[in-house]
């Protein structure tokens, strides 16, 4: 099996007022410890008549103790845009939806941590029915350990059915770079995860993200 994992760039730049008014997908607010991930995903897949295809899924993950809109506890907000299955033709611009429980870690000082459970998201803001979706992610922190405050990071995942912006605001907080393995199993598709720095580990006093599609 040809297994391909593209971690997507990021850039810190300052939000934007949009002239357009923007759909909110998804918006939770984070505190203490948290994991972040972000990434593009391929995988070749067997389809059952002797021949195979490719599937592919832009994945954005934030697991840690929630603060609101679920109450508080620990979980995973889970969002995937832009899923696509060579075999069945089946596709998808986005999916949203949060674990609860299933998250270990981040420890003390931000080296290992975990995200397990299952989900099933609400696809193409609920048109679409439902999705499962399953995490099986360990990861491990090996950067720097790295400190600051009051920043607006900006991510944007481009899909058939169009751009969606993640929007990331946090106060004081520390942050360490981390490995990432396992598996995100979409709709049935396994999807390996073995990557360098695919991930950070987080202390932070507060961290809001919110999911739009402009």
């Amino acid at each position: 099996m040809r297994i391909k994992t593209v971690i997507m760039a990021v850039g810190l730049v300052f939000a934007e007022a949009r002239g357009a008014q923007a759909v909110t997908v998804q918006k939770s607010t984070f505190k203490n410890t948290q994991i972040s991930m972000f990434a593009s995903l391929e995988t070749t897949i067997d389809c059952g008549n002797g021949t195979t295809s490719t599937a592919t899924a832009f994945v954005f993950l934030s697991g840690g103790s929630f603060v609101n809109p679920f109450g508080s506890g620990a979980g995973t907000s889970v969002d995937v845009f832009g899923f696509s299955n060579g075999c069945t033709g089946q596709s998808f611009g986005d999916a949203s939806g949060f674990i609860q429980g299933g998250v270990t870690g981040p420890n003390q000082p931000l080296t290992s941590a975990q995200l397990t459970g299952t989900v099933d998201a609400s696809v193409d803001f609920g048109s679409g029915g439902t999705v499962p979706i399953s995490l099986d992610l360990t990861f491990t922190g090996d950067g720097q350990l790295s400190s600051s405050r009051d920043t607006t990071e900006t991510k944007t995942a481009t899909t058939p059915s169009g751009p969606f912006t993640i929007t990331i605001q946090r106060g004081a907080f520390r942050n360490r770079s981390a490995d990432v393995t396992g598996t995100i199993t979409i709709d049935g598709v396994v999807f390996p995860v073995d990557l360098t720095d695919g991930a950070t580990l987080l202390d932070n006093d507060s961290t809001t993200i919110t999911v739009d599609k402009p």
